[in-house]
């Protein structure tokens, strides 16, 4: 049987064309949004002044909407072009809003490297912690579905819960994590933070005083972690046993998501 064919992502549009962002809404306390993937991309516009709206399941709006490419989130919308990935949308806005772009990579080759280690580190790594506390470890499935499942009517609820359940615990053996133990995963993961935190260092940014691209990155992980506000959080206890990790969130919170100037996904109200 032919494997379906698979198009190139797009990698640059029309400056003039509206950008939307689409993608989940914010959880808890966390600045931009419960996916730290969809937070990387609106941070990064934020970063280089570039202007977007959003737009979430449930809003009236996306029922009219293009669907993902890749069925994930999150996705843009830019006039004509629907493009996932949050790798591969920085690289078009990249392209798209070259006279934008303020935020630039260090010119040190070793610094670049470690930039790019961090972020590899934090999507390849401590992104499967948030998904494994939210789905896996009963102390955060059993807040986190009752949220995501809310609006879904009695009696597809549980049922909707159980297959979507279901279907990430197998990803999560697939991926590793859900063939150990909890106190196995956990370890892992503060062995992660802990290099994270070395590579960060006291910086206020990820290689230094100035920003990185690769900062949207690490910024929508932790934030995950230490804001999400469900109780007995896992992620939160790890996280904060690196202070330097907490004052990096509130460096880039101040800097993109002042008080005066919140998410734009704050409005919308699916984990509210």
């Amino acid at each position: 049987m032919a494997k379906p064919h698979i198009p190139d992502s797009i990698e640059k549009g029309n400056v003039d064309d509206p950008l939307t962002i689409c993608g989940f809404g914010c959880l808890g306390g966390t600045i931009s949004c419960a996916s730290p993937y969809v937070g990387k991309v609106e941070t990064f516009c934020r970063m280089n002044d570039i202007p977007y709206e959003v737009l979430s399941p449930g809003d009236k709006k996306s029922k009219k909407a293009p669907k993902s490419p890749k069925s994930t989130l999150p996705y843009i919308i830019h006039g004509s072009t629907v493009l996932s990935d949050s790798t591969f949308i920085l690289d078009y806005l990249t392209n798209t809003f070259p006279e934008k772009i303020t935020t630039k990579s260090s010119s040190d080759p070793f610094l670049r490297g470690m930039a790019v280690a961090a972020q590899r580190l934090c999507e390849n790594h401590l992104y499967w912690g948030v998904v494994y506390y939210r789905w896996v470890d009963p102390d955060g499935a059993s807040q986190l579905r009752p949220l995501f499942f809310k609006s879904v009517p009695f009696p597809l609820k549980g049922i909707a819960s159980g297959v979507v359940g279901r279907g990430i615990q197998d990803t999560m053996r697939r991926q590793g994590f859900g063939r150990h133990s909890k106190k196995d995963v956990y370890k892992l993961l503060d062995d992660s933070l802990s290099a994270l935190s070395d590579i960060i260092g006291e910086n206020k940014f990820l290689t230094g005083g100035t920003p990185c691209p690769e900062d949207a990155s690490v910024f929508g992980v932790l934030d995950n972690y230490l804001n999400q506000g469900l109780e007995n959080d896992s992620l939160k206890e790890l996280a904060s046993k690196y202070p330097n990790l907490s004052v990096y969130v509130e460096n880039m919170r101040e800097a993109y998501f002042p008080g005066d100037n919140p998410s734009k996904f704050q409005e919308n109200t699916m984990f509210k």
